[in-house]
């Protein structure tokens, strides 16, 4: 894979370091800590963005975690709530957030509205426009059609492990999805 023209190492590490953040289909057991506080669930992969010097200055964290909770707007009491208190949408965010920390610019977004409620998926979508509009790219893999439908400009449609067809804006409908992902001939 290669990322503003240059190619990716091959571990987790050199793809977050190159500006790809991810949010998992699971965000429960792979994208979270629930057991620590949305500061440190925020701050977690951007520590070394944040403070370069491996020193923790306590009211950087502060401010850029107030930031993050306002920008995404996470609906949390305080920065020390744990994670495991707040809704899957809230707790979506949270994931979103850690990857701004990083100073992520490409964004792989796995089943991002599973297990949240109707308006939280609203609200993730929206982050996802913002992130686009900011410049950013995402990438959303998707069993859910009206999602890909009402989120993506562009989708490509895999059957058997390989693309069998690309739907540009214009061509991008439920339907079609279907028929490439159905279609046998």
């Amino acid at each position: 894979m290669t990322l503003d023209g240059k190619a990716l190492g091959g571990s987790p590490v050199s793809a977050v370091r190159a500006g790809v953040g991810l949010v998992p289909e699971n965000r429960k057991t792979d994208g979270l800590a629930l057991t620590r506080s949305v500061q440190d669930n925020v701050l977690v992969a951007g520590l070394r963005t944040v403070f370069p010097s491996g020193w923790y200055v306590t009211s950087k964290a502060a401010r850029i975690v107030n930031e993050v909770i306002e920008r995404l707007h996470i609906a949390t009491p305080s920065p020390a709530r744990l994670a495991r208190l707040l809704s899957g949408g809230n707790q979506q965010k949270i994931v979103v957030g850690k990857w701004f920390v990083a100073g992520s610019r490409f964004f792989i977004f796995d089943e991002p509205t599973r297990g949240i409620d109707v308006g939280a998926k609203g609200e993730i979508y929206a982050v996802i426009g913002r992130l686009v509009a900011d410049g950013a790219a995402v990438l959303l893999i998707s069993s859910e059609l009206a999602e890909l439908v009402a989120v993506c400009d562009r989708a490509y449609v895999m059957r058997d492990k390989t693309i069998v067809g690309e739907l540009n804006r214009s061509e991008l409908t439920e339907s079609r999805i279907l028929t490439l992902a159905m279609h046998h001939g």
